[in-house]
């Protein structure tokens, strides 16, 4: 039998597959919820949003971009066809291509993608088996400058932001052999505000056969959020396109689908 030589994409691949499984456990702790000082919310003072939660509705709505471009993958990491990805973005600017069908090595880019806030976003993420063999697929980020996942917005700074560091992991559920569910964890960690903030996935599922997978997050996930200077807050999914969470004693609905984030009346 002859065996392959490892190409030079194999090595790069495998090496940032390696770093991100490293990373798969933030050392950042969950050390309360709501961040820094409270908003006296009665009639002579509403509560004001923050720029800090118009921020993190912008992260998780790219989150979710990823996660259902990464889904839409999966048949090929087993078998079945997969339904077109909805978008925080107008146009269609995410593209796969496969690196290595073998394996597979599947590259998503973001290729001069315009949200609705005139923030460009371009950079890419390596989808790929995990090297522990768990039944599912890595989305693993490039961490080098030229490949950076990074969001920018020139006229409104609050909409910048880049990924630094860590991956999410998609694990396979079954039922008689035939993927059922798909579960999300891992964290990804972004730079925002000069300043660094954790977003760990806990218990996020999506329901539904490779193909047919529901478009958001079943009811009783999770992100806990940990932030730099901030403090720590929890968004809990509805399973629905709304979202919710509280910060700076303010609670918030978050549009998954836009990244909208309004004051919960």
């Amino acid at each position: 039998m002859r065996f392959r030589r490892p190409s030079a994409v194999f090595l790069g691949c495998a090496a940032i597959l390696a770093a991100a499984l490293l990373a798969a456990c933030d050392p950042k702790q969950i050390a309360g919820e709501g961040g820094g000082g409270g908003t006296n919310d009665d009639n002579d003072n509403p509560p004001q949003m923050s720029d800090e939660a118009i921020a993190a509705g912008q992260v998780i709505a790219l989150h979710m971009d990823l996660i259902q471009y990464s889904l839409a993958a999966a048949a090929q990491f087993d078998s079945s066809s997969a339904p077109a990805p909805r978008s925080i973005f107008p146009t269609s600017c995410i593209t796969t291509t496969t690196i290595d069908a073998s394996f597979p090595y599947i590259d998503l880019s973001l290729n001069d993608c315009v949200d609705a806030h005139g923030t460009e976003y371009r950079g890419k993420a390596l989808l790929a088996p995990p090297i522990d063999e768990t039944d599912g697929f890595l989305l693993a980020p490039y961490f080098d400058a030229a490949d950076k996942i990074i969001a920018t917005n020139t006229s409104n700074p609050l909409y910048s932001h880049t990924v630094e560091s860590g991956s999410l992991l998609f694990t396979f559920t079954r039922s008689s052999g035939n993927v059922s569910a798909v579960d999300v964890s891992n964290f990804l960690r972004h730079n925002i505000f000069t300043t660094i903030a954790s977003f760990t996935y806990l218990n996020v599922h999506y329901t539904g056969s490779l193909g047919s997978l529901s478009d958001w997050p079943s009811a009783g996930g999770s992100v806990q959020v940990s932030w730099d200077d901030v403090g720590a807050f929890t968004v809990q999914f509805s399973g629905s396109s709304q979202a919710t969470f509280t910060l700076f004693g303010v609670n918030y609905l978050l549009n998954l689908s836009t990244g909208a984030v309004t004051i919960a009346s």
